[in-house]
């Protein structure tokens, strides 16, 4: 935020916003030319998440018995790569590959939609804030041609799904929570 009270863009900041304590050094050419050096990787992730998985394909009994949890971890690095590429491409002002690098980010939350835990949710509006970060950024700048503001729009339409999941995410909490503690009445330490 300037001293004046208003906010800049996140793609128009001298420096990339650093999630980690990283080296204070970087730049936007840095950033430019690291994402250049992982283009096949990013690309492989864009066709990837072309055909998100819609489940893990899960034995929910098993889980419980076994007390395991999925690891999300995967699904938030390749989220955050996608907000990285989409800002970078915001602050080149490349405004075809941000909507691209846009769609390919809002497609993660359709990963793994139909397993129904909380922590998937959670992943999931944590991706759709990303998103909102890189939108909001993106249509502050000047330059965007019509089809790139309806495809811009269209892409935003499809994020009306995941709020309604969250009761599902909260049944299989609750069901989670009475398997335990039927679990933990019936043995004996």
């Amino acid at each position: 935020m300037e001293s004046t009270g208003q906010y800049r863009r996140g793609s128009q900041e001298p420096r990339p916003l650093r999630l980690r304590n990283e080296d204070p050094t970087n730049t936007w050419q840095d950033l430019d030319e690291q994402l250049k050096q992982n283009q096949s990787s990013l690309q492989s992730l864009r066709e990837l998440i072309k055909q998100p998985a819609p489940s893990m394909g899960r034995d929910i009994v098993r889980c419980l018995e076994a007390d395991s949890m999925p690891n999300f971890v995967g699904v938030r690095i390749g989220a955050q790569m996608q907000h990285v590429a989409a800002m970078n491409d915001l602050h080149n002002g490349d405004h075809e590959k941000a909507v691209q690098d846009l769609a390919t980010l809002l497609s993660f939350t359709k990963l793994y939609e139909r397993d129904p835990s909380l922590v998937n949710f959670m992943i999931h509006m944590a991706i759709v804030g990303l998103s909102v970060d890189v939108c909001w950024d993106a249509l502050q700048a000047d330059g965007w041609t019509e089809l790139q503001l309806a495809t811009l729009q269209q892409e935003w339409l499809d994020t009306d799904r995941i709020l309604p999941q969250l009761a599902r995410a909260m049944e299989s909490e609750r069901a989670a929570r009475v398997y335990q503690y039927n679990w933990f009445g019936s043995h004996t330490f």
